[in-house]
């Protein structure tokens, strides 16, 4: 019955918008390869002090994998064992850069 009930809904969309575009405007993402016979590839990337970072491998590395060596300038992603023939494709998002 409210006959300015609109605007109150397209305050709250545009209050939304507004904090998702920061929000959003606060991650990187990229890919990276860790090439056959290596255990480590270097991502450089812009990055905050405090930022969290996830790397997904696009196909079964048949090791384990990490990340380290977090700084400003990037972050390291690792296998425990020598990447095969076909290397390994990561796909990696940070968070909060």
């Amino acid at each position: 019955n409210d006959p300015n009930g609109h605007m109150v809904v397209q305050d709250m969309l545009d209050f939304l918008r507004d904090a998702f575009d920061t929000f959003a405007g606060k991650n990187v993402r990229g890919q990276a390869t860790i090439t056959s016979g290596n255990t480590s590839v270097a991502v450089s990337a812009t990055l905050s002090p405090t930022y969290s970072v996830v790397v997904t491998p696009l196909a079964d590395p048949n090791a384990r994998f990490w990340v380290s060596g977090k700084s400003s300038t990037g972050f390291t992603i690792n296998l425990s064992a020598a990447a095969g023939i076909s290397g390994v494709l990561f796909d990696w998002i940070a968070k909060g850069a």
